[in-house]
């Protein structure tokens, strides 16, 4: 996949009046724009991908509470006056944090 970070597809997202961005391992990123599903890109997340997209954002205490807590809320500054608030969770506590990461985000 093309090298994107999260502040780029939050702003797609936010340009679009999307109301949600879901990144999930070894599917499209998708936004929910008037209630729609709608695919951000034309190809897959891998595990890889997802994890760099949530981790290359945190800063150093936010990525050690994910990697203990399997979980983490926070907000990101999108665009001028536009915050996205995040929630990032592994799926199984079983997977290593790199494998499922789900991404929300109320823009």
């Amino acid at each position: 996949m093309k090298e994107h970070d999260l502040i780029d597809f939050l702003v797609v997202a936010a340009g679009r009046g999307a109301s949600d961005l879901r990144l999930t391992v070894g599917a499209r990123p998708m936004l929910r724009v008037a209630g729609v599903i709608e695919p951000l890109t034309e190809e897959p997340l891998s595990a890889e991908d997802t994890r760099r997209l949530v981790i290359d954002t945190l800063k150093e205490g936010q990525r050690s509470k994910l990697e203990n807590d399997w979980q983490l809320d926070f907000a990101l500054s999108v665009t001028s006056g536009a915050i996205a608030e995040m929630h990032a969770m592994c799926q199984a506590r079983l997977r290593p944090i790199s494998d499922v990461f789900l991404l929300r985000s109320a823009i």
